[in-house]
């Protein structure tokens, strides 16, 4: 890995829905923003450090495939990334 771009983690942040049913849940971009929202205060940048992200990136969601699911999420936190994976 070239270290120029290592990649390092700054915060983190678990959810999990245990108690979730058909009719009782947390919609998946809910879920993805709360978990946002909760690494960057864990990382001490809170809204600010959302608001600078340069890159939203996503690995698949069960049952989620919006065509765009990087970018309803920064939507979602006030991003403006130039990169969305």
């Amino acid at each position: 890995m070239n270290e120029e771009y290592t990649p390092v983690i700054i915060g983190t942040s678990q959810l999990v829905d245990r108690d979730a049913d058909i009719e009782r849940h947390i919609e998946p971009l809910e879920m993805l923003t709360r978990m946002a929202r909760d690494a960057a205060d864990s990382a001490g940048g809170g809204d600010a450090l959302l608001k600078s992200l340069d890159t939203v990136a996503l690995v698949a969601t069960a049952g989620w495939n919006p065509d765009n699911a990087p970018n309803l999420v920064a939507q979602a936190v006030g991003a403006r990334p130039s990169a969305e994976i």
